[in-house]
């Protein structure tokens, strides 16, 4: 006679199957983790293209003058920010939260919010930082905070404009000529290499790249955030 009872898994074959889906989870996580870091770097590089083309059109309508980075003139308080959010498509950038151009998906920050228009019920999470190009009332910080042409700029390709920053650094260390250690004394504090190692900067000349600046040395990262160090950027 045959026996029609259906034999179950023994333990050692569902153990078999265990340690396979282990395998392949071990294997296809990583994978999944690296795509998705990967999405998230693109979509702050899109970020910071748009941003780009604001400041782009910005210079357009002020005599090729770059935005200033901070208007501290007593009664009006506004970042860059504020300044460009006007030029960016539906005002994507006024009170938006973590939806918004000005945040990186990347972007951890949680607490440190911008007021972008310079009003207390405008948050706004702002994950770039901007060198201090132009800073009202200059006349009290000296000469390399006086507004910049963008068409003195003396590297568009190689000087960063925009790039990834820690919460609440918002405006960028510019490094001086006679600078030493230039990564880990002034800048590891306030720019983020959150992307896979490194971060994403947006050029004077308007094109965006991935970089990881920590590892050159001070030549290298000097040319790229020595803005606006008279001597690598001069004012009019």
């Amino acid at each position: 006679m045959f026996n029609n009872q259906r034999r179950g898994f023994t333990l050692i074959e569902l153990l078999v199957v265990i340690a396979i889906i282990a395998i392949l989870a071990a294997i296809l996580f990583p994978v999944f983790a690296k795509a998705r870091d990967k999405a998230r770097q693109s979509t702050c590089q899109s970020n910071l293209k748009q941003i780009g083309l604001a400041i782009q059109t910005y210079v357009q309508d002020y005599d090729g003058y770059l935005p200033i980075s901070y208007n501290n003139t007593p009664g009006v308080i506004v970042f860059w920010p504020g300044t460009i959010s006007p030029y960016i498509h539906n005002g994507n950038g006024r009170n938006k939260g973590r939806n918004s151009v000005f945040a990186c998906p990347a972007d951890t920050n949680t607490t440190i919010y911008m007021e972008v228009v310079g009003a207390s019920n405008s948050q706004t999470l702002v994950s770039y930082a901007y060198p201090l190009i132009g800073y009202s009332p200059y006349y009290s910080y000296g000469a390399n905070y006086l507004p910049r042409r963008i068409d003195r700029c003396p590297s568009p390709s190689t000087m960063a404009l925009v790039v990834d920053c820690k919460p609440g650094w918002w405006l960028f260390q510019c490094v001086e000529p006679w600078y030493t250690n230039v990564w880990d004394t002034y800048l590891r504090t306030q720019l983020d290499e959150r992307h896979n190692g490194g971060l994403n900067i947006l050029f004077v000349d308007g094109h965006v790249r991935w970089d990881n600046p920590s590892t050159k040395g001070d030549a290298y990262v000097k040319a790229e955030f020595g803005a606006p160090s008279n001597k690598y950027w001069p004012a009019d």
